[in-house]
């Protein structure tokens, strides 16, 4: 016997009044109209919209996308598309003046912000890091600018791809002694991120480190290499450093100040690239591609606890970091300072190497 469940019908009786009558639906019908409703829910779930295979194609082409199988392949278009759809919602809001910067799709464009977190990011603050008194103290002055651009003075390398080893720290770290080369030699130099990936023992490679480590070690080995005699693979290897390619030394650091704003924009100023840490969990960071016209000023900046960051080289303000958010657009315009990390305990990733003459 088929379950059931009773309700009643209104109809019109021989009298001549409306009368109630039982309507009898059986369980196994009821369930097939739930299956019917809920089937189109489902299909746009598990389905790639079929309008976007053009732009999908021409995405994969792009950045030389090749899946395992086509299960796998049509798990990353669903994850491309909600990326898509989260690009064109936020640039629409921006034209309305919502937002101040605009996104853009990238490599990283099947891939979700809690992948690209775990892969790419690498800030890992020591737990014995206690700021030292090496503080650097820059007094104010009136003549301090309201921006500055190192990449139009030649303080700047090509942006680099880190690829998916979490080796931010060791670009941060390269990109802010690169600019203190350049004003202490008036050469700019491709300095070896891997070389600090194989050979900074307290950090750890590929899976990430600290900043200030990095300094420490270049200024304990008296050197690191150039980019060309150490080049850079994105993974972990053994150290290889070799005195003959040595093309920096570092005779120290400072660390700004925690929560001061004014400090780090004179720092950036004044002394030149700084190695901060900038927040890397949000999908804006992840598709982001340039700031709007009117920004609306620089916003304070402060720190979200628990939140993953990643490091990167400041050599500009207001801020914006060299990155390479795409493969095909190497280059990073001005980000947000809302986005720059550098307040509140235990820690504040912001280093600013002083180098040897060679």
């Amino acid at each position: 016997m088929v379950p059931a469940i009773s309700s009643s019908q209104a109809r019109l009786g021989t009298s001549g009044q409306i009368e109630e009558c039982p309507l009898i639906i059986p369980f196994s019908r009821m369930w097939g109209l739930k299956v019917l409703l809920l089937l189109p829910v489902v299909s746009l779930a598990l389905y790639p919209e079929e309008m976007l295979n053009t732009q999908w194609e021409l995405w994969k082409k792009t950045y030389r996308k090749q899946y395992n199988s086509k299960v796998d392949e049509v798990s990353r278009r669903l994850i491309w598309e909600k990326n898509l759809k989260h690009i064109s919602i936020h640039n629409l809001e921006a034209s309305l003046g919502v937002h101040t910067y605009e996104l853009a799709m990238n490599h990283l464009g099947d891939m979700t912000s809690e992948e690209v977190v775990q892969k790419m990011t690498g800030l890992k603050i020591p737990p014995s890091h206690s700021r030292s008194n090496d503080t650097l103290y820059i007094p104010d002055w009136e003549g301090s600018p309201d921006s500055i651009d190192y990449r139009k003075k030649g303080y700047v390398t090509p942006v680099k791809n880190q690829g998916q080893c979490g080796s931010c720290w060791a670009f941060s770290s390269v990109g802010a002694l690169e600019g203190q080369l350049k004003k202490k030699t008036g050469k700019l130099l491709n300095l070896s991120p891997q070389n600090l990936v194989d050979c900074v023992s307290e950090n750890d490679g590929c899976g990430g480190g600290y900043m200030t480590n990095a300094f420490q070690y270049v200024q304990k080995n008296r050197g690191i290499d150039s980019e060309d005699a150490y080049p850079y693979v994105g993974q972990d290897e053994s150290c290889m450093y070799n005195p003959t390619g040595k093309a920096a030394k570092c005779r120290g650091y400072r660390e700004i100040p925690e929560g001061n704003e004014k400090a780090l924009k004179r720092a950036v100023a004044r002394v030149g690239p700084v190695s901060v840490a900038i927040d890397a969990s949000l999908t804006s960071f992840q598709f982001y591609r340039k700031a709007g016209e009117k920004t609306g000023g620089t916003k304070a900046i402060s720190s979200w606890p628990g939140i993953r960051t990643t490091p990167v080289a400041l050599p500009t303000w207001p801020a914006s970091p060299r990155c390479d958010f795409s493969q095909a657009t190497p280059s990073c315009s001005s980000i947000p300072s809302t986005m720059v990390q550098h307040t509140d305990i235990p820690w504040k990733g912001i280093g600013v190497p002083f180098l040897k003459k060679m």
